[in-house]
Formats: structure tokens, sequence, C-alpha cells
């Protein structure tokens, strides 16, 4: 059983503020970015799954708040450079 990462939770915490189709497509971004995986449970339902590289990501967020802007600016950096690409 992989462990779970809950959008329902993420929608409901977040909704007020950005509503769900930010959230839905924040979560899809990280899926087409290999932060998360996406599977179906026993049940037929979608859940979705940190990958070594989110829990990698997540400890360093979690140890050193500050990680986020070096993280931020190097999606910028990666996103031009896929931009040019094209």
């Amino acid at each position: 059983m992989k462990p779970d990462f809950d959008i329902q939770y993420i929608i409901e915490r977040t909704g007020s503020k950005f509503g769900a189709e930010v959230a839905t497509m924040a979560v899809r971004r990280l899926v087409e970015n290999g932060f998360l995986e996406q599977y179906i449970d026993e049940h037929g339902d979608f859940r979705f799954a940190l990958t070594e590289k989110g829990t990698a990501v997540a400890k360093e967020l979690d140890e050193n708040p500050a990680f986020i802007v070096w993280f931020e600016e190097k999606a910028k950096d990666d996103e031009n450079e896929n931009y040019e690409k094209d």
C-alpha cells in the first residue's frame, strides 16, 4: 500500500483561496514533474503518492523552509529553458 497524497484535503484547505481548479492543476503539474505518482487503489479511486524525488524535496523543505526560494527559482529556470527549446 502506497502512502496517499490526499488531494481532497488540499482542495478543502485551499478552496476558499484558490478553488479546486487551481489545486487540481497544481497536483497535475506535480505528477508531470515527477514529484507525485498517480495510481488507482483497490476500490478504483485515483490516489497520489510522493515519488522518491517528491519525498526528497518534502524532506528538504521540512528541514530548511528557505529551500522553497531556491526551488522556485530553479523551476523558473527550467521553464525558461524548455520554452527556449520549443
